[in-house]
This record gives structure tokens, C-alpha cells and sequence, in this order.
């Protein structure tokens, strides 16, 4: 059973506010066209514009692709948060990582002390 993926359109609109940028921002960091981003934006774009939005945005290709409907789309949405972290985890520097990790860590800690004291 997969996840029903958002709209392309949907999906843009939300990462370029988190992002405080336009699709014309968007557009000139992918060295794309404003057409090709609203064309994506539509469903319509090609695989290509689908990967350059993706690394304008710091996100892995996957996730675009399977918007488009060009890859199968992840069984869970968490499959996607797990891929993009992954992905960032990739881009850091060896101590950048190990401070993820180790962010990560009391995240899964402080989580646990949580389910603990609920269930307590």
C-alpha cells in the first residue's frame, strides 16, 4: 500500500514557503525556465527539470519523480523524511554528521522517556 502523494502543485507551493522563495527564485537556482517550474508545477514537467527543482531545493530527486509519477511513489510518507535525512546526512562534513547523529540520539532518548513516563 503506498501513500497518496500530494498534488506537484500542493507540494511546491509548501516547500517554497518554507522556504521564503518564489517559483521565479526557484526557477533561476535550478537554471530552468519559470515555465519548466510551473510546467512541473502542472504535472507536466520533463524527468530533467523534475531532478533540477529537486537539487535547487536540497531534496533527494526521488521525491519530484515520484510526484510526477515517474518512480513509484514511497510506501509511507516517512520513507520520504527518512530519504531527505539521509540525504542531508550525505551532504555534512564527517563532524557535522557525527552532530547529527548525536542530535539525533537525544531526539530517540527524549522520545522514549516520554512513552515511558505516559505509560507509567
Amino acid at each position: 500500500m503506498s501513500v497518496e502523494l500530494p498534488t506537484p502543485r500542493q507540494w511546491l507551493e509548501v516547500e517554497l514557503e518554507k522556504r521564503s522563495i518564489s517559483q521565479n527564485e526557484l526557477a533561476r537556482r535550478a537554471g530552468l525556465a519559470h515555465s519548466q517550474v510551473f510546467e512541473f508545477a502542472e504535472g507536466r514537467a520533463g524527468a530533467d527539470a523534475a531532478v533540477r527543482i529537486a537539487n535547487a531545493l536540497g531534496i533527494p530527486a526521488t521525491i519530484t519523480l515520484a510526484l510526477l509519477g515517474r518512480v513509484p511513489p514511497p510506501a509511507r510518507w516517512s520513507d520520504v523524511d527518512s530519504e531527505e535525512i539521509a540525504h542531508i546526512y550525505r551532504l555534512l562534513g564527517e563532524e557535522d554528521q557525527r552532530a547529527l547523529l548525536e542530535f539525533a540520539d537525544f531526539l530517540r532518548q527524549k522520545h522514549l522517556r516520554s512513552r515511558l513516563k505516559q505509560g507509567g
